[in-house]
């Protein structure tokens, strides 16, 4: 029975596990936690920020034009909307726990800090995030103990605690010096972009989010080329050119994510994974599957068992 068990780790720890943990008491932060993976992830965006440790070995990220590396005992935060890619560095396997935040969660904790920071606050709410990578061993050592108590907590103590760890937590992250360097606004493309054309990023990126809700009830759902020509005044080739410029990726890819985004919280709420992919447009499972596991690093199936709190 000893070698079934050692067998079973040892296939584990060369696969890799991934896990996604709930906050009690919070629906908008979940933790993603990662051990000895290799998966590396193509351009992409996420809706929420972004906060991770990592805590061995190390992670490269393209993101704003440059490439970073992430090392153990270092943190990055990657903000809502900033398309970047994620590989493993050397293709070696490394582990990162990683906090997901709601921007309403990431707003109501700049609110509830007072007013004894307001100016740095403030600037933290308008300003662009230019390096994703820094250090700050206090805030790492505070991130680990809360990834701690979400993963292994189960007594009566663990909402308190997990509370107040991220509360503190909060604090350091928003009023220290740690975050400085990264806080230098820069524009998303070297050449600029004009009012006519950053409107008509926009247009798209709201016409697509209205498209991706729900294939089941809105067969109308389905966008071409033709209809964001229609509603930007511009051709589609420009456009194209334009918005992959600008965000980062082509608007298929951006409308894939959606769904793909749309797909997740689905089967957070129990949906099976046909459901899922029907509801969110994907009719062909196995292009489904190959979609998720692209952006998300799991299966369909298993990221629902991890929403269910099976770990991986």
């Amino acid at each position: 029975m000893g070698g079934v068990q050692e067998k079973r780790e040892s296939i584990q720890r060369r696969q890799g596990s991934l896990s996604v943990t709930r906050f009690p008491g919070k629906n908008g932060i979940e933790l993603i936690e990662a051990t000895a993976i290799r998966h590396s992830l193509p351009r992409h965006f996420h809706s929420v920020y972004c906060i991770g440790l990592i805590r061995e070995g190390a992670r490269r990220c393209f993101y704003r034009g440059s490439h970073h590396v992430f090392g153990a005992g270092q943190l990055f935060i990657i903000p809502p909307g900033e398309s970047h890619t994620c590989e493993s560095f050397e293709s070696l396997p490394y582990s990162y726990s990683m906090f997901c935040i709601d921007p309403r969660e990431w707003e109501e904790s700049l609110q509830l800090l007072g007013e004894g920071t307001g100016q740095q606050l403030l600037r933290q709410r308008t300003a662009v995030i230019s390096t994703p990578v820094f250090e700050d061993n206090r805030l790492f050592v505070l991130l680990m103990a809360l990834a701690e108590t979400l993963r292994n907590g189960h007594d009566g103590s663990r909402q308190l605690a997990a509370d107040s760890l991220y509360a503190e937590a909060m604090v350091r992250l928003h009023t220290t010096a740690s975050l400085e360097p990264a806080l230098a606004p820069t524009p998303v493309s070297s050449g600029g972009i004009g009012e006519q054309d950053r409107s008509a990023v926009q247009a798209v990126k709201e016409y697509l989010q209205a498209h991706a809700d729900d294939f089941s009830k809105d067969e109308s759902s389905n966008v071409s080329g033709e209809d964001l020509s229609r509603i930007t005044g511009l051709s589609v080739y420009y456009l194209n050119r334009l918005f992959s410029r600008e965000v980062g990726m082509p608007p298929h890819a951006y409308h894939t994510q959606l769904r793909i985004r749309q797909a997740k919280q689905k089967l957070a709420q129990g949906k099976t994974p046909l459901e899922a992919a029907l509801e969110t447009g994907f009719y062909d499972q196995s292009h489904f599957h190959r979609c998720f596991v692209k952006l998300v690093g799991m299966t369909p199936a298993r990221y629902a068992a991890s929403r269910r709190g099976t770990v991986l």
